[in-house]
């Protein structure tokens, strides 16, 4: 982690790097990790390399590193990406039948968000707003799609709520001041091939 304010660095007074190590230093990992998501706390969120696979992890001040846990009967592989300031992190797991969408709430206690209907079982969230609305990207019938997830309306296909062509991927996200989402989207037509981004509110 980089903080601007704090030298960290015993060894370099103008260093402004924060060491936070890896989940796992048993034989057989790469002691390999990195972090790709922080919020207005200071706490992180990210991947480390163990001798299990690629896990994802929590990191603040006061707790540490720690490993989040995985979905049941998967190959205990885990993507941490983002953490809004509720300490709600959103990836994926593994699970017995392939790659879910999942949430671990402010007890770091996993919630499998599953995946949209038809293709393989392959989803991500990739963020989470204030009001714990979440996007992301999962495999349909006709391909990879945007998602959106609400406790109310669970997950949706974007291409059902939105005017836009068949394949849709969602690219990043960012959240207004109202808690409402912004939406960076890109799209690809097949006949002839083209490419589209837009912004869209909801």
């Amino acid at each position: 982690m980089w903080d601007t304010n704090i030298p960290q660095d015993p060894n370099d007074p103008n260093s402004s790097i924060i060491y936070i190590g890896t989940i796992d230093d048993l034989p057989g990992g790469t002691n390999t990790s990195f972090a790709s998501g922080i919020n207005n706390h200071e706490q992180v969120v990210g991947e480390s390399t163990t001798t299990g696979g690629r896990r994802g992890f929590y990191w603040d001040p006061n707790s540490g590193l720690i490993e989040l846990s995985e979905l049941p009967g998967g190959d205990e592989r885990s993507e941490a990406l983002r953490i809004n300031d509720q300490k709600q992190i959103v990836g994926a797991s593994h699970g017995a039948d392939g790659k879910h969408a999942v949430i671990w709430n402010s007890s770091l206690q996993i919630l499998d968000l599953g995946d949209l209907p038809g293709g393989a079982v392959s989803a991500l969230a990739l963020d989470i707003n204030k009001s714990s609305i979440i996007v992301g990207e999962s495999e349909t019938a006709q391909g990879r799609h945007a998602f959106i997830w609400d406790n109310f309306n669970g997950m949706r296909d974007l291409n059902e709520l939105i005017s836009s062509p068949l394949y849709c991927t969602l690219l990043f996200t960012k959240t207004a001041c109202t808690g409402r989402w912004s939406l960076a989207l890109t799209s690809t037509t097949f006949a002839p091939v083209q490419c589209k981004c837009w912004l869209k509110r909801i």
